[in-house]
């Protein structure tokens, strides 16, 4: 499967370099007397994935004319062995700038090899670099490099997004906020350019220091065309009140538009969520929580057999349901299809109506409807390819699992979302048996 997206990975490339070159960049907006500002800073660890995070800024230069008022900083962490003009195979990293006069991206050595991706305080370092640098009235993030999402990861315990093959090491959630949190950064937009990132963990963890976040909820094709497609949407809408949400927006259309049509039998989304929103949708997702801790404790004091004939339903059937929840794998056609990584992610919505139905309990089925509502005023807007529905991803292992997988090394009830719905306690409980 690995070789699929990696093939499909090159594929995309060209595509997107060959449609770059025939269609007309967007002509800039004459601009303001006093233009607001924009600063996109780029944050990558190659991890097999560099010459694509090295295309990303050489398409850049495709577009004609970008004003001054739109600028882009960068650091990319090369994987070990990957050589370019920019790259000298050891695996160091590099910071660049975009040169408005030159249209050219200007490169220069940063750190060697022993530079540590996961680390909270060289991303804070970036950040206070980036600003300095180019300094802006708002700001995008954009993190690029393979991601697991908030879960068990296929080489261990670790959870995040950036992998670096150097180190078998992720920059996770705790050292993102943390980062957030020491320079004290406020984002319009935090884009995931990664797999599987969109979810509640992250989210919530994030919502202080982002008004938006773009992330997905599957895997995620490599392109080079995610900053080409948020520059160009800057261009087009600068002069709106809402112009980094346009463009994210613009970026989110077009790339479907550019890549769904390759697709053959795989689920994609991206989504764009209102972090102010998600209070919300994890308020409803405790209540949910609440009820069916509480009938998990009720059955385990009276018994299954009393459960039945009090509720017409036992634990058993919540189990079930849990378990018949929508997976988030790439195959359309199998929630239970193998392949190299095994994700542990559910949605949301999904969980809550698998559960209500099987259940037919009144508080769950208002459970459901609240939770959906919710999730559909977060969303901004979405992109979907094979996928009918979906909202948000989130991890959902049984008790057992949960000691295996090491939810209690990675601190799970210290997250932020956790103690907004007290979801680990569910966690606990759950018996339920995937096929994974």
């Amino acid at each position: 499967m690995k070789w699929l997206l990696k093939y499909l990975f090159m594929v995309l490339i060209i595509v997107v370099m060959g449609s770059c070159a025939r269609e007309e960049a967007p002509k800039p907006k004459p601009i303001p007397e006093k233009p607001h500002s924009y600063t996109i800073m780029f944050y990558a660890c190659g991890g097999g994935l560099d010459d694509c995070a090295e295309g990303l800024m050489d398409v850049v230069r495709i577009i004609p004319d970008i004003p001054e008022n739109i600028k882009i900083v960068g650091q990319i962490k090369w994987n070990k062995g990957y050589k370019s003009q920019v790259s000298n195979g050891r695996g160091g990293v590099s910071r660049f700038k975009y040169n408005h006069r030159s249209n050219m991206v200007d490169y220069s050595e940063y750190a060697g090899p022993e530079f540590r991706i996961d680390e909270a305080e060289n991303l804070a370092e970036f950040i206070e670099w980036a600003r300095e640098t180019a300094p802006a009235e708002e700001y995008i993030m954009v993190f690029f490099g393979h991601g697991n999402g908030y879960h068990p990861s296929f080489d261990g315990v670790t959870r995040g997004t950036l992998r670096d093959n150097m180190y078998t090491a992720y920059l996770g959630v705790d050292a993102i906020r943390q980062a957030f949190e020491m320079v004290d950064a406020k984002f319009v937009l935090t884009e995931f350019v990664s797999c599987y990132m969109n979810t509640l963990e992250y989210i919530t963890e994030l919502e202080p220091y982002t008004d938006y976040y773009y992330g997905s909820n599957h895997a995620l094709p490599a392109t080079n065309a995610e900053i080409y497609l948020l520059v160009n949407g800057l261009m087009l809408n600068y002069e709106q009140e809402d112009a980094v949400l346009m463009a994210g927006e613009y970026a989110l259309k077009e790339y479907g538009d550019m890549v769904y049509p390759y697709i053959d039998d795989y689920s994609y989304d991206i989504s764009i969520t209102r972090s102010s929103s998600i209070a919300a949708l994890n308020g409803e997702i405790r209540n949910f929580v609440d009820i069916v801790v509480q009938l998990y404790d009720e059955e385990a004091e009276i018994g299954a057999e009393a459960m039945r004939q009090k509720y017409n339903f036992t634990t058993k059937d919540i189990d079930e349901a849990l378990g018949g929840s929508y997976y988030f794998n790439e195959r359309k056609t199998s929630s239970a299809e193998e392949w190299y990584r095994c994700t542990y992610t559910h949605d949301i919505v999904s969980i809550v109506n698998m559960v209500a139905e099987r259940t037919n309990h009144p508080q769950l089925m208002l459970c459901a409807r609240e939770v959906k509502l919710a999730a559909q005023e977060a969303q901004v807007c979405q992109s979907l390819c094979h996928s009918d529905e979906v909202y948000y991803g989130l991890a959902l292992v049984n008790g057992e699992e949960w000691a295996e997988l090491g939810f209690d090394d990675a601190n799970y009830e210290a997250l932020t979302f956790d103690k907004a719905t007290g979801w680990s306690r569910l966690l606990r409980r759950n018996n339920a048996t995937y096929n994974r």
